[in-house]
């Protein structure tokens, strides 16, 4: 098997999502634990596991936030290139326009689609998002499904979405 060479976003994109896609098809029922992989100059990847367990929604917010200072301070340690978070998570759809202040968070709607969110960006700004569905089956295990790229993504907010700055 040939080694992949990952020297930039792109492939340490398709690493993240090929580690995770063999990760939960590994352990279907597990929960998947949210993943920093960074890549540094020397094309070294480094892979951070952050557990995120809280018994509240304050206490989720504030270990996030102590979660994203770490990985910052690495990032410098590391002098990295790029980044990926991913991690399960709950999305919902709105029309375009809608004011997003007046929604429920997804965590509470009935609405919600469960998928595996992918963050990514290197020291340049360039930036790329994905969503993949997660299907459960009857006995809890999990499959991924349809892959849906936003490689023209902009963040504008987002804990994780911009670790250079």
């Amino acid at each position: 098997m040939e080694k992949k060479i990952i020297d930039d976003l792109k492939t340490l994109v398709e690493y993240a999502i090929d580690s995770a896609s063999s990760m939960i098809g590994d352990n279907p029922k597990d929960d998947f634990m949210p993943l920093f992989i960074i890549l540094t100059g020397n094309k070294e990847v480094h892979i951070i596991g952050t557990p995120f367990l809280a018994q509240t929604d304050e206490e989720a917010t504030q270990i996030k936030n102590a979660v994203a200072n770490v990985i910052r301070q690495k990032i410098i340690e590391l002098r990295a290139i790029a980044y990926v978070h991913i991690s399960e998570a709950w999305i919902t759809s709105h029309p375009i326009g809608t004011d997003l202040s007046t929604v429920l968070a997804p965590s509470k709607s009935d609405a919600r689609k469960e998928v595996l969110v992918v963050v990514g960006r290197d020291q340049d700004g360039k930036a790329f998002m994905s969503h993949i569905d997660i299907d459960r089956s009857d006995d809890g295990g999990k499959v991924l499904g349809k892959r849906r790229d936003e490689t023209d993504y902009e963040p504008v907010h987002g804990r994780f979405s911009n670790l250079f700055s």
